[in-house]
This record gives structure tokens, C-alpha cells and sequence, in this order.
């Protein structure tokens, strides 16, 4: 990876590392077609001062490097708290990606015009994902996690148990999948054209990055929070009316 002070081009630092990119792009520094600027003159125009930005291209690149937590040991209580957090980072991802992809249709479409067929089904993708994660975060893990805190039967007007949203969670990840697979096709698996420069490959490689991120957080929803909370919600029914039946024989005897 280049190493990074005042002297070297924007296009250098955005060439092998996207944390970087993102840190520009958050600060309006244009990589696409003012890269041969030095990051020191790049900072003066954008008036921000290089340590600022070397701090903070810094600290992303630490939250990329982190491993994270094991979540197939976690609770659903815990489980639901982590893939929130994650959902911040996606929405952050998806800001970045739809800006750039804008941009290229903009600029390139004339010369690559698959780019706007990559934009409209990059935004098949994640105009309904947005609207998932949000229903995820104000509905549907609020109420697995109240179900796994009190151990009760959890009254909803808007489901009959936990297994009631699921079908429609999972109907929404198939149909994700389908647009991650279309965009995996239509950018050859994400191979920067010829000749794009730094903004096409900036701007594939994150959408390399999101797609496998997505692949693993529809995973851990699929084969592990969705299955704990069912169980644990068979479990807290099935002991409710162990403790009903225990009532009633007591009130028979």
C-alpha cells in the first residue's frame, strides 16, 4: 500500500485503498478528475488540514483492519444490537457507492454506457434494502428482543409470533441476492473497465466490498438470529403453557 503524506497524489492514495476514498469523498476532494493533486494542495482547497485527514483516513482503515466479534455466539439480544451497528456502516457504503456511480454516468456514460445499467440496478438494490433495514430496526428486532429480555409471550399489533415477519425477511434477502448477482454480472465480477481510471476502480471495488458484506449479514440473519429467536420464542410459549397447565391441575386437585 503507498504510504500516505502531504506529497502524494490524490490518485495514488485513492489507488489501493478505499478507506482513504471515502475520507476524500466526505470532505469533497475530487479523485476523479483532479487526482494528479498533490494532498497538500488537495487540503488547501478543501480546507482541511493533511494531519486532520491522515488522522481520519487512519482510524478508517483501523475499523476495516478490526476482526470482529464471533456473532454465532452471541445472543439474539446481542445479535440484533451488532447488526444494527452493521447496518450504519452498509448505509455509509451505499451513500458512497451511489454518489460515485452518479458521477460516472455523469461524466462516462457516453464512452461506458453499461455504467448506467450498474447505477439503476445498484439502486434496485438498495432503495428496498433501506426500507428493510429500517423495518429491521423499528419493528422486527425490537420485538425479538423484547421476547428475549422478558421470557414472555410478547403481544404485537402487528404480528401473531416472531416467525410471522420472518417469510417476508426472507423473500426480501432472495431478492437482493438476485440484484447482487446481476451486478456481479454486469461489472465482470467487479473488474474495473480499461481505461476508467481511478473513479471506475475506486467505485467497483466498493460495491466488491458491500456485496460480500451483504452476503455475510443476510447469512447471520438467515442461519442464526432468525432460527434463536424462533427457538426461543417455541421455548418461552412452550414454558407458558407448561405453566398454565401446572395452574389448572393445581386448581383441580
Amino acid at each position: 500500500m503507498t504510504t500516505i503524506d502531504a506529497t502524494v497524489t490524490v490518485d495514488d492514495i485513492v489507488s489501493d485503498s478505499i478507506s482513504a476514498a471515502k475520507v476524500l469523498s466526505k470532505h469533497g476532494i475530487d479523485f476523479c478528475c483532479e487526482g494528479e493533486r498533490t494532498l497538500k494542495e488537495a487540503c488547501a482547497e478543501a480546507g482541511i488540514s493533511v494531519n486532520r485527514l491522515l488522522r481520519e483516513i487512519s482510524a478508517e482503515e483501523q475499523i476495516r483492519s478490526e476482526h470482529p466479534a464471533d456473532p454465532s455466539s452471541m445472543s439474539a439480544d446481542e445479535l440484533t444490537h451488532y447488526i444494527e451497528v452493521h447496518h450504519h456502516y452498509i448505509t455509509e457504503n451505499i451513500t458512497f457507492i451511489k454518489a460515485n456511480l452518479n458521477r460516472l454516468v455523469r461524466l462516462f456514460a457516453e464512452e461506458y454506457p453499461e455504467v448506467i445499467q450498474i447505477r439503476n440496478t445498484f439502486e434496485d438494490l438498495t432503495g428496498p434494502l433501506m426500507i428493510h433495514m429500517q423495518h429491521e430496526e423499528f419493528i422486527v428486532f425490537p420485538y425479538i428482543r423484547q421476547i428475549a429480555k422478558t421470557g414472555k409471550p410478547v403481544r404485537s399489533s402487528m404480528y401473531r409470533d416472531v416467525d410471522s415477519p420472518i417469510p417476508a425477511m426472507l423473500a426480501d434477502h432472495d431478492k437482493g441476492e438476485k440484484y447482487l448477482r446481476r451486478l456481479d454480472e454486469l461489472t465482470h465480477h467487479y473488474q474495473a473497465p480499461r481505461g476508467g481510471g481511478n473513479a471506475f476502480k475506486v467505485t467497483y471495488a466498493a460495491m466488491r466490498e458491500l456485496e460480500k458484506d451483504l452476503q455475510a449479514h443476510l447469512a447471520l440473519e438467515n442461519e442464526v438470529l432468525f432460527p434463536k429467536a424462533v427457538e426461543i420464542e417455541s421455548k418461552v410459549y412452550e414454558d407458558s403453557l407448561n405453566h398454565w397447565l401446572s395452574m389448572a391441575g393445581s386448581s383441580h386437585s
